[in-house]
């Protein structure tokens, strides 16, 4: 229960938040759910799945299905290659499914401008610190 409240108040902050305010929350929590899916991924497909995976999975499904394209383009420069690592190595069921809607909200967003935001400038992707 209180997982769907935290959804809540972030969807919440979402709606009613200023445009800087949510790209700065997402900036925020970008790299540390890009950390969580790269060790999911590391984890391959003989570990016992991490529920964190799963969770940040669902936390950027939920961001990216009312996210601007700007945000998605920064979005998928920071977490594309560790999400499709992880469900190329996954055997877990939950964690394909989640992989997989937010596969389908990123194309949602970009449709076929999506094919060139590999070519995005580094600055405008949000960063990974090691």
């Amino acid at each position: 229960m209180a997982f769907v409240i935290e959804f809540d108040i972030f969807i919440d902050i979402q709606i009613s938040s200023s445009c800087c305010m949510w790209r700065s929350l997402i900036g925020r929590i970008a790299p540390s759910l890009c950390n969580i899916i790269s060790s999911g991924a590391a984890e391959g497909a003989n570990a016992q799945p991490n529920p964190q995976v799963e969770g940040a999975l669902d936390i950027l499904a939920m961001i990216l299905k009312n996210a601007p394209v700007d945000v998605a383009v920064s979005l998928h420069g920071a977490v594309m290659q560790p999400v499709m690592a992880l469900m190329r190595t996954c055997c877990d069921a939950g964690q394909l499914q989640s992989g997989t809607e937010v596969l389908r909200l990123m194309l949602r967003s970009g449709g076929e401008d999506m094919l060139s935001w590999n070519g995005a400038e580094a600055n405008s992707t949000f960063q990974v610190r090691a």
